[in-house]
């Protein structure tokens, strides 16, 4: 098993990583993959595909996304369904210096007024509630190495390829 090689050469809305000094693209990954730093209008880089690929990896699991909106008739608002959604389901603490950053940035069609409000759940673990098995634990504790909602937290691509899911497939 040591020779498997998988590569993913297309997220869906494929574009080169945005070089300072050159026009921000105004549509980055597929909504139902979208990395929080794209929702909320901020600078993101490849860590953000790193999210995208996490989702991916999840809906081969679950045979659907993980995220996806869940009211809303126009796109802003099935966007601002799927971002709480995220933050729910993740259980997400978000940093105030993304939200600030956001806020700031104008690039944000989200209202970010429900994060005020916000009580974490006592379940730190929510995502785990998505898992059929208990031999599904690896894959999970995987999900939740790769889907954080940071991106400075978020492990690179050579961390996530060093993550013992990986190196023990």
């Amino acid at each position: 098993m040591s020779e498997l090689q998988i590569k993913l050469i297309d997220y869906g809305n494929s574009m080169s990583h945005w070089e300072p000094g050159t026009a921000r693209p105004m549509l980055a990954q597929p909504q139902n993959s979208r990395a929080p730093e794209v929702f909320m209008g901020i600078s993101f880089d490849q860590k953000s595909d790193v999210w995208s690929m996490g989702c991916l990896i999840s809906q081969l699991y679950l045979g659907k996304a993980i995220f996806t909106h869940q009211s809303g008739a126009s796109q802003n608002e099935k966007q601002q369904s799927q971002f709480e959604y995220m933050v729910s389901t993740m259980n997400a603490t978000i940093p105030e210096e993304m939200i600030e950053m956001s806020r700031h940035g104008r690039r944000c069609q989200l209202n970010l007024d429900f994060l005020k409000n916000r009580q974490e759940n006592n379940n730190q673990d929510l995502l785990m509630n998505l898992m059929r098995e208990d031999t599904d634990l690896p894959l999970f504790e995987f999900l939740k190495f790769v889907l954080i909602f940071n991106p400075t937290q978020r492990p690179s691509f050579e961390e996530v390829l060093n993550h013992e899911f990986l190196t023990n497939f």
